[in-house]
């Protein structure tokens, strides 16, 4: 047989692999919860090697799967970083392996009330007039002007 019919035949039976540019589009599109989960699973890692250099339970995937009451093929995707995992399953990570991975970052609201003699209203209704917009500040600073200024009677707060 020559080398021609040779790579011919291998060219007719060998398989085109072309799931390798899906699975880079895929990534390509999940790259910011692929990097987080990724970033997950080296935390848990740590956790479990750390826990075996303690002797604290779990120190395995296997103890952990026990824990979470899954199986220990769940636990090696999580360890993989390509799974995307729901707040419950974080939750019960962080509980049985006392650490943190995502941190919310607190914030407040704050709520002013107005004051009973606000003059809110008549305010906004001297700068609509006519369907049109105009502020006359000299107006609204001497009709409304105190001698010590209050606060703001309203707020916007995001």
């Amino acid at each position: 047989m020559s080398i021609d019919k040779i790579k011919n035949r291998i060219r007719e039976n060998s398989k085109q692999d072309s799931t390798w540019i899906e699975r880079a589009k895929s990534r390509r599109e999940n790259k910011a919860w692929l990097d987080i989960s990724f970033a997950i699973a080296v935390k848990i890692a740590s956790a479990l090697k750390a826990n075996k250099t303690a002797n604290v339970f779990p120190k395995t995937q296997k103890e952990l799967a026990k824990a979470m009451v899954c199986s220990p093929q769940y636990v090696n995707k999580l360890l993989r970083g390509t799974e995307n995992l729901q707040l419950e399953t974080i939750t019960k990570i962080e509980q049985i392996l006392d650490i943190n991975m995502i941190q919310v970052v607190d914030f407040e609201t704050i709520v002013q009330e107005q004051p009973e003699n606000s003059q809110t209203y008549t305010i906004f209704n001297k700068i609509i007039s006519g369907g049109e917009w105009y502020v006359n500040y000299k107006e609204l600073f001497e009709e409304y002007s105190y001698g010590i200024e209050p606060d703001i009677p309203f707020k916007s707060v995001a």
